[in-house]
């Protein structure tokens, strides 16, 4: 306890204290305390470490502009339909497959709204975070090959009559699944359905 909180400790206190002292209210105060302290000496420890990261966050916060530090809390105010395109990453389809070319043409043709309606189904954020995407996860789903944890993983749906579904998302790995369809206006369609019901649908 000395050593986290600099305070007079059980040991300071001596071993050989009459044991008609130990009702007095400052020593068994300080038994119960120490007694906390060391139980929980790791996590204090962890809190403490805390607040000092913190106190180094406040001086660099005083060197940032409100607009930096916007960005750095919130993201990018803007979204384009390029800065989207640029996360993307396709896995396991097939040459004949349209889905990645439909899925390209769809973002190109968004508005921005739309375009945040797509990061958010596939990511849950709202904006793209300045540096880019970064997965915190410890590790993938076996069927989440080649996985990239700055991207957006795009796969197509593989059971059986895939391509009758909507287009699915698992945001905890930012892995989209889409059907493979023949019609760009279906594509559309569904994926607009998609993101306009996530909650409705698997999203995983």
């Amino acid at each position: 306890m000395t050593e986290i909180f600099g305070e007079l400790s059980l040991s300071d206190i001596g071993k050989s204290i009459d044991r008609r002292e130990e009702k007095n209210w400052n020593v068994i105060e300080a038994k119960a305390i120490d007694k906390m302290v060391s139980d929980r000496s790791e996590a204090l420890l962890a809190v403490r470490e805390g607040y000092f990261y913190l106190e180094k966050m406040n001086e660099i916060q005083k060197s940032l502009t409100s607009h930096e530090l916007q960005l750095i809390l919130c993201g990018k105010e803007e979204i384009s339909p390029q800065d989207l395109i640029g996360l993307l990453k396709f896995d396991g389809f097939s040459k004949q497959c349209n889905a990645p070319d439909f899925l390209l043409a769809y973002l190109k043709a968004s508005q921005e709204d739309r375009l945040r309606r797509f990061l958010w189904f596939v990511t849950e954020l709202r904006a793209i975070p300045v540096g880019g995407l970064h997965n915190r996860v410890l590790a993938a789903p076996d069927d989440l090959t080649n996985f990239d944890r700055n991207m957006i993983t795009v796969q197509p749906i593989r059971r059986r009559g895939g391509q009758h579904l909507f287009p699915q998302s698992n945001v905890c790995f930012y892995q989209l699944l889409l059907p493979e369809l023949d019609s760009f206006d279906e594509f559309v369609a569904k994926l607009d359905y998609a993101l306009l019901n996530a909650a409705h649908i698997d999203r995983s």
